[in-house]
């Protein structure tokens, strides 16, 4: 090892503590600081080795020359020094050079390794504990081992080496204490954010309140507050996930409300490991993942499109709704108490006779079924749902909507294909464009639709009337004049709404969320519409 160059170590530290105050990805932080250290200290292989309460010792992070170590590389180390650090808290050398207590077994296994020199701190976090953090007492606590060994000859270490040695482990504590607030932080930060979407989310009582669920109400409100797992069905569109809050916002674990996503599909690997979570070491540069499951502990978790789940993964859903156990990869058998709601929008029956779907899954899922009718189905509901969904989108102003806007939404000819998702979208278009005109709106009427908003095949005749731009001009001079004429008329309210924007986003500088509420509308559509409208920011604003 050649003289440590101080102006890098400085150098190397100051990145350290930055890291500090920085928001990262835990493990690419881990990366950098092993990479760090092995460049530094000139060392072969560097490991970062966390101890757990009962004292098992797993490889975190292990590294060497830019790349992770393999599963058998990693067992490679000094376990006696290590112990000896663990034992003393102090940092501890390996020399092949000299003699050691330990005796000839250890140094012939790391001969074989190939290990000449090696060094290891303890990485100890101070634990306040009880009356002692009252009194300014702390207690220490140790974290891990940070490890280097080197393979070459004539390897010489300094006092220089070692105090900076130490010094890392000490800010490398500091990293992880750090690390851990952060996502602490976040975590609160998440649930906090589910209860006030809970919150915010129609009731049970409100949802099951149309006609048009009269003969799912008592049937859905016996099961809401048991334990009971669910399966929601229906198209598209139709308000699953707002079914499932409800159930779970009425039930006794209400949160946390962890929803997993399987609407693309994944492959068996990954749907375990979505599931159920990882360990550090499971498979080659695997890192520790925590699975749904274990994030929905005392809660619901909510299965959105089930059906696609991977029939491998779906043993392991029927082994875990059986007992409520589940394994991690590379992890030890855990416990989660949790309430399963399914989704889908295909005939889950129907899957299991052709196969796809395991039938005891299917009766273990299925317990309750709750099939959620189309909105074209709902016409007596639409003007309920409607004024709902305004109150959802903007309850800040009593929106309401004309008979004409009314007569409208409830035209025979509309096919509602895309359900209450649909609904809300022309709900919250007109409100926009109803708001680009007048700020102080509150009433929606024929001229905040547009054709296109309600669907490309069925086009009732009074909103083919009203200022709206047809797919292609027709023939005819008259017609172009016609079409001209109604171009003008969207560039004039396009214009009308780029100025309300730019307006609001004059009186509230920079901020996006503010602006957001003000109009009264979703953040991530306020976002889209600046994009479409071409209107800059003077800010760089989160991808919605």
């Amino acid at each position: 090892m050649s003289a440590l160059d101080t102006t890098r170590l400085w150098s190397f530290l100051r990145q350290v503590l930055a890291r500090v105050t920085q928001s990262c990805e835990f493990s690419r932080m881990l990366d950098e600081a092993v990479d760090g250290l092995v460049e530094l200290f000139d060392a072969d292989r560097g490991l970062i080795i966390h101890v757990d309460a009962s004292g098992a010792q797993t490889a975190i992070q292990a590294r060497s020359r830019g790349r992770n170590l393999r599963a058998h590389e990693r067992a490679e180390i000094s376990k006696t020094i290590v112990d000896r650090v663990l034992r003393t808290r102090e940092l501890q050398v390996f020399d092949i050079g000299s003699v050691h207590a330990d005796g000839e077994v250890e140094t012939r296994s790391l001969v074989s390794f190939g290990i000449l020199y090696a060094v290891a701190a303890p990485i100890v976090r101070v634990t306040w504990l009880g009356e002692d953090a009252a009194r300014g007492r702390a207690t220490p606590g140790l974290r891990g081992v940070i490890y280097l060994d080197y393979r070459r000859p004539d390897v010489e270490v300094g006092a220089l080496h070692l105090e900076a040695f130490r010094t890392v482990s000490e800010m490398l504590a500091l990293l992880l204490e750090s690390s851990e607030e952060i996502s602490a932080t976040r975590r609160n930060l998440g649930e906090a954010l589910e209860r006030l979407d809970l919150a915010t989310a129609p009731t049970l009582q409100q949802l099951l309140a149309p006609g048009g669920m009269a003969h799912l109400r008592d049937e859905v409100l016996s099961f809401a507050r048991s334990d009971v797992p669910m399966l929601i069905q229906g198209e598209t569109g139709v308000g699953k996930t707002l079914m499932a809050k409800a159930i779970a916002k009425a039930s006794h674990r209400p949160t946390p409300f962890v929803r997993v996503d399987l609407g693309q599909g994944t492959n068996p690997d990954l749907a375990r490991v979505l599931l159920f979570g990882s360990r550090k070491g499971a498979f080659t540069d695997a890192g520790y993942h925590r699975g749904k499951v274990e994030e929905a502990d005392g809660g619901t978790l909510f299965m959105d499109e089930v059906a696609n789940l991977p029939l491998p993964a779906q043993q392991l859903l029927l082994v875990f709704l059986e007992d409520g156990y589940y394994e991690p990869v590379g992890g030890k058998m855990q416990r989660s108490t949790v309430r399963v709601i399914g989704a889908t929008n295909r005939d889950l029956a129907l899957a299991v006779r052709e196969g796809s779907f395991r039938k005891d899954l299917y009766y273990r899922l299925a317990k309750v079924v709750v099939e959620l009718p189309p909105l074209r189905r709902r016409r007596d509901d639409l003007i309920d749902l409607a004024g709902m969904c305004l109150r959802r989108q903007d309850g800040s102003r009593q929106w309401r909507m004309s008979p004409e806007f009314q007569r409208t939404l409830l035209d025979p000819t509309l096919s509602w294909d895309g359900n209450v998702r649909q609904l809300e979208d022309v709900l919250e278009k007109a409100r926009l464009r109803a708001l680009a005109r007048d700020s102080r709106a509150n009433v929606l009427d024929l001229a905040h639709l547009r054709r296109e908003d309600l669907g490309p095949l069925a086009v009732p005749a009074a909103v083919a009337a009203t200022p709206a731009l047809p797919p292609a001009p027709p023939d005819g001079e008259e017609s172009g004049l016609v079409y001209r004429r109604l171009e003008a008329e969207r560039d004039a309210l396009d214009r009308l709404e780029r100025k309300t924007i730019e307006d609001a986003l004059a009186e509230l500088p920079g901020n996006v969320s503010r602006v957001a509420r003000k109009l009264g509308i979703p953040r991530h559509r306020l976002i889209s519409r600046i994009r479409t409208l071409g209107i800059t920011l003077d800010v760089k604003f989160e991808r919605a």
